[in-house]
């Protein structure tokens, strides 16, 4: 529950710093995503 917590806390700090288009809002989602997937393997399951 607090990786879902920092994870949500992340997404609106990356939507705060950038308010550009949603083309780069979500490249930026997907990469956080990667990343998180990558330090957490198997309880990538969000």
């Amino acid at each position: 529950m607090l990786s879902w917590r920092v994870y949500t806390w992340v997404e609106r700090k990356i939507l705060r710093i950038s308010n550009l288009s949603m083309d780069r809002l979500l490249l930026a989602a997907d990469m956080v995503h990667y990343a998180y997937s990558k330090t957490t393997p198997e309880k990538s399951e969000i």
